[in-house]
């Protein structure tokens, strides 16, 4: 899944290198490529928060001298960290969920085709 995520992330780089402007409003692709890396960050937040063995299982191991933070206070702070981190994702995916929304309405409603259809 992060082998995906990183496919996705590669995959919006070269197509926003490209030298086609699009107007961030109708650009249906892009918001739907945004939507499915910050939809994947978001299910893998999730996963961590919810079915990760906690603080233990991950082997943390940092610079910050949390020793004298008793064992409850730490699992603690490794869940309120991972629970806002996880937050964050929910946040920025329903701003690229509104974004595709955005770009799907606004695609259809351009000028008419050369086919002269109002």
């Amino acid at each position: 899944m992060v082998g995906g995520m990183f496919v996705l992330a590669g995959l919006m780089l070269i197509r926003s290198a490209s030298a086609v402007t699009r107007p961030p409003a109708t650009d249906v692709v892009g918001s739907g490529l945004g939507v499915l890396l910050t939809s994947g960050f978001t299910v893998f937040a999730g996963w961590a928060l919810f079915f990760s063995g906690g603080p233990s299982a991950w082997k943390m191991s940092g610079s910050l001298p949390l020793g004298w933070l008793p064992a409850w206070g730490s699992a603690g702070l490794f869940y309120m960290m991972l629970g806002i981190g996880a937050l964050l994702c929910v946040i920025l995916t329903v701003f690229a969920w509104r974004q595709l929304v955005r770009a799907i309405a606004s695609a259809g409603s351009g000028p008419p085709g050369p086919r002269g259809l109002e």
